[in-house]
């Protein structure tokens, strides 16, 4: 069978075909273009939900930052008004506590409020003595905020604390850690007076004394702190009060140890006009007095005192007021140790008359003056004689008589001195004090055996309830016990003494001198004498054997320095200058050594030492 083709039919061509196919590939793309458009649609939506998510999610994040925020400045304050109520004290431990819980949760809500911290750093150092937590705490406040200024005073306080060993030495390591913290504290408040007192005792106590200079220049000037700032100081200084005061007079110190006398006279006058009624910074400005003369000022110090009794009204007529009397003695006694240290010995004694002329013959302050003096020249007899024309004139007064037995022993009459006081032995607790002459002079006799039996009874008779009167006498008997030839048993008197006493600085000074002069463990002996001088830097004896010290250590300059400074501010020991005339014989000085050992001869009694000093200054 045969298919009929249409007439009309024709037959589909290739461009009907490629075009057919054209609307179909057309088709596709649109349909793919509505696809890709319906997509982008939904992505656009995505994005922007993703956005507003975002948006949303960053919003609550805030929000819930700023609420933290909140709840931990309002814990902040809760704790605050507990730990007011603490400082008032008118709370318990409970408020403490309470402050401390609500501080804790502070820094919970916000880990970078520093705020926080400082507060219970401040609770642990001033109520629950944790000075390690205290310090914790402080680092982690300022590590968050570096001008945290109660952090950085919380670590002062604690690495000051922690620069004081038991033995009240300075430790460099954390002084040094202490003194930035200090730095830290006068850069955001540069008028601190605390931060400027307590840099000043550190530096001091490193041996940094022009820095201790300006830390207390800049002290003296400070404004005064309010009433309860001051204690801190008090307490690490275990004497000063935190006043302008007290600045001008640690400030004198450091300048008089640096020699700077013209100085150092200035700071002390500010401090006793700033506290008139405080005895140890007229003495302080004394000592200043007397080392001014002693380098050739005596006529401007010897003013200074001259004003003192004119702005008085005392001039030279007998005086009635015992208070005039009083301030005249001190007055005139400060004025005669200037002209002894300058070696004006007949301006000295026309003093002492204007003494007595002032004070009367009732009063013996002029004799003790005249054989002071005398003892001091090497005139033994004529101090004897004026001993006991004073005890004709004074009969009550018992010193007399003790000068009379130490002065009979100096001249060789030693069982002579000794009978005085055993005349005056009552077999009593009493006695306690007449050992301890008798000791004394029968060690500068050179009789050590008879000298350590009296020390022992001086020993047995110190009231065991007041360890200041046993460490009294195990000191008189470890130097007795040294004379007689027991350096061990003088070593164990004195570990004694530092048992109970570390600080004791005579039995650290006399142990550090016997070391030295046995010539053992120097490096020890130095330590515990440099301790005693931080305790009292002007005391000859200690200034004395820290020089000496340094001397046998073959650090002759710095012995020069002590040395020279022991020898002007005392006229009277033998020891002393007979060390100056070795060091200067060291130095080759010749001269100057001979002229020491001679000073040392005029004030030596003991027939060994006599004898050595002689071989010296004659070259043997």
């Amino acid at each position: 069978m045969k298919l009929c083709r249409s007439r009309s039919a024709r037959p589909i061509t290739f461009a009907v075909v490629v075009c057919f196919c054209l609307v179909i590939v057309h088709t596709a793309r649109a349909r793919q273009n509505a696809a890709a458009l319906i997509s982008e649609q939904q992505s656009a939506q995505k994005l922007t939900s993703a956005r507003v998510n975002a948006n949303n999610s960053s919003f609550i994040l805030q929000d819930a930052t700023r609420e933290r925020r909140a709840q931990a400045y309002a814990k902040l304050l809760e704790g605050q008004r507990y730990l007011n109520a603490a400082r008032r004290g008118s709370s318990d431990e409970t408020s403490v506590r309470a402050a401390q819980d609500a501080f804790e949760q502070a820094a919970q809500f916000d880990p970078t409020f520093a705020e926080p911290h400082t507060a219970l750093a401040e609770i642990a150092f001033f109520f629950l003595n944790d000075q390690e937590r205290a310090e914790r705490e402080a680092s982690v406040a300022a590590r968050l905020n570096k001008d945290n200024f109660g952090a950085h005073r919380v670590l002062s306080r604690v690495l000051t604390l922690k620069s004081r060993s038991r033995d009240g030495r300075i430790e460099r390591a954390a002084a040094d850690r202490a003194i930035t913290e200090l730095r830290e504290v006068l850069r955001l408040f540069s008028s601190d007076a605390e931060a400027w007192a307590l840099l000043g005792e550190l530096y001091a106590g490193t041996n940094r004394n022009r820095e201790a200079i300006e830390a207390f220049t800049r002290w003296a000037t400070a404004p005064e702190p309010p009433p309860l700032e001051p204690r801190f100081y008090t307490f690490f200084t275990q004497k000063g009060e935190l006043s302008p005061a007290t600045a001008n007079a640690r400030l004198g110190e450091v300048l008089l140890g640096e020699n700077r006398a013209t100085e150092a006279i200035a700071a002390f006058r500010r401090a006793v006009a700033l506290d008139a009624d405080n005895r140890e910074y007229a003495q302080l400005l004394a000592q200043a007095l007397t080392t001014a003369a002693g380098s050739g000022e005596v006529a401007s110090v010897v003013a200074i005192y001259e004003e003192m009794l004119k702005a008085r009204g005392i001039a030279n007529a007998p005086l009635k007021s015992d208070e005039d009397k009083e301030f005249a003695a001190g007055v005139l006694e400060r004025i005669i140790a200037a002209q002894k240290a300058a070696g004006r010995t007949d301006d000295a004694l026309a003093t002492i008359e204007r003494m007595r002329r002032l004070l009367g013959d009732d009063d013996a302050s002029a004799d003790f003056q005249l054989i002071t003096l005398l003892r001091e020249q090497g005139k033994r007899r004529e101090a004897l004689q004026a001993i006991q024309t004073a005890r004709q004139r004074h009969p009550e007064e018992s010193s007399f008589m003790l000068l009379e037995a130490l002065t009979l022993g100096e001249l060789g009459r030693v069982d002579e001195g000794v009978a005085l006081l055993r005349a005056r032995l009552t077999n009593t607790p009493a006695d306690y004090n007449q050992y301890l002459y008798i000791s004394s002079i029968y060690m500068q006799a050179g009789r050590g055996r008879e000298a350590v039996e009296a020390a022992r009874k001086a020993l047995q008779l110190a009231p065991a309830e007041q360890p200041e009167f046993v460490n009294q006498a195990l000191t008189a008997l470890a130097s007795a016990q040294e004379r007689a030839g027991d350096p061990k048993g003088a070593e164990e008197s004195l570990r004694r003494v530092l048992s109970s006493s570390p600080n004791d600085a005579t039995a650290l000074n006399n142990l550090g001198y016997f070391l030295v002069e046995r010539n053992e463990r120097l490096t020890e002996a130095l330590e515990m004498i440099e301790r005693a001088v931080r305790q009292d830097p002007t005391n000859s004896s200690y200034l004395d054997s820290l020089g000496w010290a340094y001397f046998k250590l073959g650090r002759l300059e710095e012995a020069e320095k002590y040395l020279s400074d022991a020898a002007r501010r005392s006229q009277t020991s033998s020891t002393i200058h007979e060390h100056l005339g070795d060091l200067y014989q060291k130095q080759g000085k010749a001269q100057q050594a001979r002229t020491a050992w001679q000073k040392a001869l005029t004030l030596s009694s003991e027939p060994a030492e006599i004898a050595r000093i002689k071989a010296k200054i004659n070259g043997r």
